[in-house]
């Protein structure tokens, strides 16, 4: 399957990704600062954005119930922290199926 996740006259840079529970993958997103989120079972996609910097990356679900997304901003360099609405994994745990 084939997800375009922007159309073509508005490129983004992607960097690192943490799956969602229920196997969206979100993406931290350069040039924009935020997280883009693809659903693999629509294949649309949505953005949640990190104000602050325009660079999100090495993103990572935490917190209680991983309802938490952590990135770090590398122009700015520090580590943010965003409520999310859906719990993530644990890196290196695969979603349920």
């Amino acid at each position: 399957m084939r997800v375009e996740v922007h159309p073509p006259s508005a490129c983004r840079r992607l960097d690192s990704l943490a799956l969602e529970a229920d196997g969206r993958a979100c993406v931290g997103t350069l040039d924009r600062g935020g997280i883009t989120v693809i659903d693999p079972a629509t294949g649309l996609a949505g953005f949640v954005p990190v104000p602050g910097d325009t660079h999100a990356t090495n993103l990572c679900f935490g917190g209680p119930g991983l309802r938490r997304a952590d990135a770090t901003q590398s122009h700015a360099g520090r580590r943010v922290g965003i409520d999310w609405p859906r719990p993530g994994l644990r890196l290196h745990e695969r979603p349920a199926r």
